[in-house]
């Protein structure tokens, strides 16, 4: 969801933050950009099937990445081939089907550790008892 990574850029002005999208999106992620004034927000089309970046990044920030299970594993590919030896995975989604979630979580432990971040831990206001996020760093 483009939105959260809007309020990140606007949030974190020095950094650079990175929208990606399916190619048919890039222009609406790019007019978002502009009526936000988010100058140090770019953009750049990402296959989850097919693409990687040509930048390491530091922090992916997965938005409600996981409720579609056909899109499972090209999720878990992805992520493989950008996350760096230092990038921080965020995973935040909203629970719907527990045996899909138990599925891609299977999928990504093949690259990926991670752990759950305790809604003890979130901003109180911002968490939700049916939000969950996860923390992974690659293996």
């Amino acid at each position: 969801m483009a939105d959260i990574g809007l309020a990140l850029a606007k949030m974190q002005p020095k950094s650079t933050v990175v929208l990606t999208d399916k190619e048919e999106l890039i222009p609406l992620l790019q007019r978002n950009i502009e009526l936000n004034n988010a100058p140090n927000a770019k953009v750049q089309c990402l296959d989850w099937n097919t693409d990687s970046t040509d930048f390491e990044p530091d922090v992916i920030l997965v938005s409600d990445g996981i409720f579609a299970s056909d899109l499972h594993q090209p999720l878990a590919d992805v992520l493989h081939r950008v996350a760096g030896a230092k990038t921080r995975v965020l995973l935040a989604y909203e629970s719907r089907v527990f045996s899909d979630e138990v599925n891609f979580f299977a999928l990504w432990s093949q690259y990926f550790t991670f752990h759950d971040i305790k809604p003890a831990d979130q901003h109180p206001v911002m968490r939700s008892e049916d939000i969950f996020v996860f923390e992974g760093r690659r293996k």
